[in-house]
């Protein structure tokens, strides 16, 4: 739960710009659902039993007639239904995606030089396109899914509650039993999914990486380190997906079973209920058709509830970079940018890099406007530290850099 609020988060607020078209969605999908899965069985259960029990005459004819132009009017307005909330999930899709990108844009770029210098380009972007595509999956899970499929278990279990309590307890017992078992695994699943998602990540790092740098690849001769490196990469994810796959296995095994449990358990109740004529034929059929209906929902449901689990753990590897605050942080109520001259003064500036590595102690400079000044020393003695400092791709750890008079860590950086 915890990893799911900590997505819904960022999530929501783009995703609320859209809750009327959400509702549609919603409202639409549940009712096309009822319609198709509950309400037209029953009408052919109706069929089944006129045909068995009566004889052909007008009377007859005048009433399957009826339940003909019932179940061909309620086949077009289901579809209608259908289609009106096609049409509100892809608008709403296509706009939520594409906000989700401009928000991660936006979200990446406030970390500072140092967080990018330090973080395979490659990862960032697999991150940031598995967190985008991710509210897709998520979303179309919990629809076509978990709300249609609960939907139709909730609409199954009234009629035959109905129909027969005793058929109708049978039924939610085994919904009560099945959900606990799934949840339990899928719960024990998770920690597998999340090392999966990292250890994908590192993959497409490794390979952007290479690919970015061929040329300096080629110019070392580097592709025997380079490959050997990376096949022990790719050693680490394939192990990893095999044991979340080989989990999932033994999840497919329970639910088969509890499957099984409920179509032959349910067949022999509507047989001996037929013997002792509490139900019609119609009603055995009908049994069937619901139960075969609910195999296949169901059968995805255990599915579905495994891949939201997964594609929630892809998503909270971008949430953790969303969440982590970035090394260069802009003033809570930043100065008005004075800056006309450009003279610059190092006032006993010290730096260290993260893990203690000290690179200025106690540096002092200045240069005044419109000087030219070159910095000449050996490779990292802090040539280029200087200029990042100055830029604030890096704060200093003690001292101050001073503009014009300005203290450049009182402006915003886009200002400087």
């Amino acid at each position: 739960m915890e990893k799911l609020k900590s997505v819904l988060v960022y999530y929501w607020p783009i995703a609320k710009k859209y809750k009327w078209a959400m509702l549609v969605v919603f409202f639409g999908y549940g009712v096309g659902i009822f319609l198709a899965s509950t309400v037209q069985p029953l009408l052919y259960r109706s069929l089944i039993d006129t045909v068995s029990t009566s004889e052909r005459n007008a009377e007859v004819a005048s009433t399957l007639f009826r339940l003909f132009i019932a179940i061909g009017t309620l086949v077009v307005v289901y579809n209608v239904i259908f289609r009106i909330a096609d049409y509100h999930i892809i608008r709403s899709h296509s706009k939520i995606i594409r906000d989700l990108y401009n928000f991660s844009f936006a979200n990446l770029n406030r970390h500072s030089y140092s967080f990018f210098t330090n973080t395979f380009s490659g990862a960032l972007v697999a991150k940031t396109k598995r967190f985008v595509q991710a509210f897709g999956i998520l979303f179309d899970e919990l629809v076509f899914s978990f709300w249609m499929t609960g939907v139709r278990l909730l609409g199954v279990f009234i009629v035959l509650f109905i129909i027969e309590p005793r058929i109708g307890l049978f039924f939610l017992g085994w919904c009560i039993l099945f959900f606990t078992v799934v949840l339990v695994l899928v719960k024990k699943r998770i920690p597998y999914d999340l090392k999966t998602a990292a250890q994908d990540s590192e993959v497409t790092a490794r390979l952007s990486d290479v690919i970015t740098n061929v040329l300096n690849l080629k110019m070392f001769a580097s592709f025997k380190r380079e490959y050997s490196s990376f096949k022990n990469v790719t050693e680490r994810e394939q192990g990893a997906r095999l044991t979340a796959w080989k989990f999932q296995n033994i999840q497919w095994l329970v639910q088969g079973v509890l499957v099984g449990v409920l179509e032959v358990g349910g067949l022999y109740l509507a047989i001996t209920f037929w013997l002792q004529g509490v139900i019609s034929t119609g009603t055995v059929v009908l049994i069937q058709i619901y139960f075969a209906a609910i195999f296949i929902g169901i059968w995805d449901l255990g599915r579905s509830i495994s891949k939201f689990g997964e594609t929630l753990s892809e998503a909270v590897e971008m949430v953790e970079i969303f969440k982590a605050t970035p090394d260069i942080l802009d003033p809570r109520h930043p100065e008005p940018a004075k800056i006309s001259q450009g003279r610059i003064v190092f006032d006993d500036v010290s730096f260290s890099y993260e893990g203690g590595v000290s690179v200025l102690k106690d540096f002092s400079l200045t240069v005044e406007a419109g000087e030219h000044v070159g910095l000449v020393g050996l490779s990292g003695a802090g040539k280029s530290t200087i200029t990042k400092l100055l830029l604030r791709f890096a704060d200093v750890t003690q001292g101050a850099i001073i503009i014009d008079g300005q203290n450049i860590a009182s402006i915003s950086q886009d200002d400087l």
